[in-house]
């Protein structure tokens, strides 16, 4: 049954069941309070009878059919229509419970993180019940690699009070480390009895599980370990708890496979002939990819021998940093990583096109990479969780992604939006240099996911959030700090020695993040002046290499610090 056949049920029948009322007292305008909705419905109820409300709402149900229901929401995907009165309520609950599931208690491990944090207000917004499990230990690698997130990030606490004042809902939190208290996530379990958890409880970077032997294994000690602990405290405590695990689709490769990657399983052909469906074959390309690799293993024996019900989402590179839900308050605002370490490629092209500094292009750029945005991840979490596997069924594996793109193309991209110049570099990683890649996302589609595309949001990253918090940039952060192997480590070191200074580079980026700082402040100060040395290079940048240009910028440049030393004096 569609949303207009559900939407024409009883609450519809006794609206045309209640002839000549007037407009304005109609149960339908008090519903909508939403401006642009008001406005159409008034439009449509001229003739002031309740046949007209019931057409609108036939109309307002076919665009949100098509379009998603949240579209009508006038702060988030939560409720439809915000409304005052306890039927229309019931009425916006029963459709949001038709896509998400019933309202349910969920425990999110890694709530704190990227993924974790907008995820769990989205959970929270639709009606789920939402306890946060963390250890807070991204913010300790925010100390040890002394690269902080570009926007500012208020203590848990903080954040979780914020989100009570703005929507009204409530959200627990506990520092739990999952990976090394198996104890108290036990009794935590028997507690709090979850219908679901979501596991986002995993160190998630790729280069800092590749940056010396310390990362590597924390990486596997804390990954696998914050899995197999969550998979014995399921079993141990006797509960029947859907898991929904964050995975990646790096467990596939990013070798050219030849053909669509599927969701999970793969048909094949064995010796004998016989035709069997098997897990697809991993092959890892971190020690990041490999845990999770290893995390695949896990769910298969712990489906196969204690029938727990779970769902691993095979994801794509994130991009974006809010979503309708951290847009509410700046205290609620995601995390925007962009160093070597943690910074995805897109966010750390947005951070040179916000200084006007050159996107790094590592290789030849022909690598081809999956992507979705953080409120499609958001979304894709609550559609899992309202739709898990029956108990019996095989571990259920959907691959999370909107759109594949090769790096250069997405340099391109952005180069065309700012206006910037694009270097190749390097690669400090071990793949190959080119490679094809076809995703099929089906299974999410059949559920109503539209994704979010990043021809409709890229600017929106680059002007109010790169832009926006350029001050807050360590420029020296952005180029590679992890290398693969030896190997690569001494071909990049090569390669920045005859191409590319990298501390020429370092104090260009550092110069026109200072010019980027000023302009948000004051003209240059008596400790903010830029030295000859690096100014040829710093208006070439600005410039984009165009004489004119940087004849323009300089005696621009000149006034101005005549001007500052004027003041000065």
């Amino acid at each position: 049954m569609g949303i207009v056949e559900r939407l024409y049920s009883k609450e519809l029948q006794s609206v045309v069941g209640t002839k000549n009322k007037r407009c304005n007292s109609c149960v339908l305008h008090q519903r909508l309070v939403q401006k642009k909705a008001v406005v159409r419905h008034n439009s449509w109820c001229r003739k002031r009878n309740n046949s007209s409300c019931v057409f609108y709402l036939v109309w307002m149900a076919q665009h949100m059919e098509s379009n998603g229901i949240d579209k009508y929401s006038k702060e988030g995907d939560g409720s439809s229509l915000n409304t005052s009165r306890g039927d229309s309520s019931e009425l916006i609950q029963r459709e949001t419970n038709l896509k998400y599931g019933k309202p349910k208690k969920i425990v999110v491990c890694g709530g704190d993180g990227f993924c974790g944090w907008p995820t769990s207000l989205f959970l929270s917004e639709i009606g789920h019940q939402v306890l946060i499990v963390d250890n807070l230990s991204r913010r300790n690698i925010d100390n040890e690699l002394e690269a902080g997130s570009l926007t500012p990030i208020c203590p848990i606490s903080e954040r979780i009070d914020a989100w009570k004042q703005v929507s009204g809902n409530e959200m627990k939190f506990e520092r739990l480390d999952i990976a090394n208290e198996y104890d108290r996530l036990l009794q935590l379990l028997w507690r709090e009895k979850p219908d679901a958890i979501v596991h986002f409880a995993e160190q998630r970077a790729a280069p800092y599980s590749m940056k010396g032997s310390a990362q590597k294994r924390y990486t596997v000690n804390n990954n696998v370990n914050a899995t197999h602990n969550l998979l014995c405290a399921i079993v141990e405590s006797n509960l029947d708890i859907h898991l929904v695990h964050l995975g990646t689709m790096g467990v596939y490769g990013y070798g050219t496979s030849g053909g669509e990657i599927p969701e999970g399983y793969i048909d094949v052909v064995l010796p004998g002939g016989q035709v069997s469906n098997i897990l697809h074959p991993s092959y890892p390309g971190s020690v990041y990819h490999t845990t999770k690799c290893l995390d695949a293993l896990l769910f298969q024996f712990y489906q196969k021998n204690d029938a727990i019900r779970i769902t691993d989402l095979h994801q794509g590179i994130v991009w974006g940093t809010n979503t309708e839900q951290t847009r509410r308050d700046e205290r609620l605002i995601n995390r925007f990583d962009y160093d070597g370490d943690y910074g995805t490629v897109l966010n750390r092209f947005l951070m040179q096109a916000a200084l006007g500094a050159p996107l790094t292009v590592y290789g030849t750029g022909g690598q081809t990479r999956a992507f979705i945005h953080i409120q499609d991840t958001a979304k894709c979490i609550a559609l899992a969780v309202g739709n898990p596997p029956n108990p019996g069924d095989k571990v259920a594996i959907f691959n999370q992604v909107a759109e594949c793109h090769r790096v250069r193309d997405l340099a391109k991209l952005v180069s065309d939006m700012t206006q910037v110049d694009i270097v190749y570099v390097s690669n400090p990683r071990q793949e190959s240099a080119e490679n094809e890649l076809q995703v099929a996302n089906r299974k999410f589609r059949s559920l109503g996911y539209e994704p979010i595309l990043l021809s409709e949001g890229l600017l929106d990253e680059v002007v109010n959030v790169a832009q926006r918090y350029a001050y807050r940039c360590d420029p020296k952060k952005i180029l590679p700090a992890s290398y693969w192997n030896r190997k690569r480590k001494e071909d990049c070191e090569r390669y920045a020695k005859e191409k590319l200074d990298r501390d020429t580079y370092a104090r260009l980026l550092g110069k026109v993040s200072l010019f980027h700082e000023q302009q948000n402040s004051h003209p240059y100060s008596s400790n903010g002046r830029i030295d000859s040395l690096d100014e040829e290079n710093m208006l070439y940048v600005l410039s984009r290499g165009n004489p004119e240009t940087i004849k323009l910028l300089k005696k621009t440049l000149e006034e101005c610090t005549t001007a500052a030393n004027g003041n000065v004096d």
